[in-house]
């Protein structure tokens, strides 16, 4: 896995209710790395699937509940809350 982009600032948080907070978050985007040598390039690779880690602060909505943070770039990630320290879950990738 390589580490691909690192995302900190403030955003906001919206419930699919329509609920909204501002909250601090810090994310990490790693991808897989695929060896693919070909005669020309030994050593080349491609990135293949992606994983983010990270957290919000504060904890504003429920464990488990769907929400969508929109980053301080506003960029958007559908994520969810697993545990009451704001630890994320991926439900999608972040997109522009």
């Amino acid at each position: 896995m390589r580490l691909v982009e690192s995302l900190e600032g403030k955003g906001i948080v919206s419930t699919e209710s329509g609920e909204t907070a501002t909250v601090s978050y810090y994310l990490e985007v790693w991808r897989e790395v695929i060896p693919t040598p070909i005669y020309q390039d030994p050593h080349a690779d491609m990135l293949g699937l992606f994983e983010v880690h990270g957290h919000i602060e504060p904890m504003c909505f429920g464990v488990g509940e769907n929400l969508v943070l929109t980053l301080n770039d506003g960029r958007t990630f559908p994520l969810f809350v697993q545990n009451s320290h704001g630890n994320i879950s991926p439900m999608g990738g972040i997109s522009e």
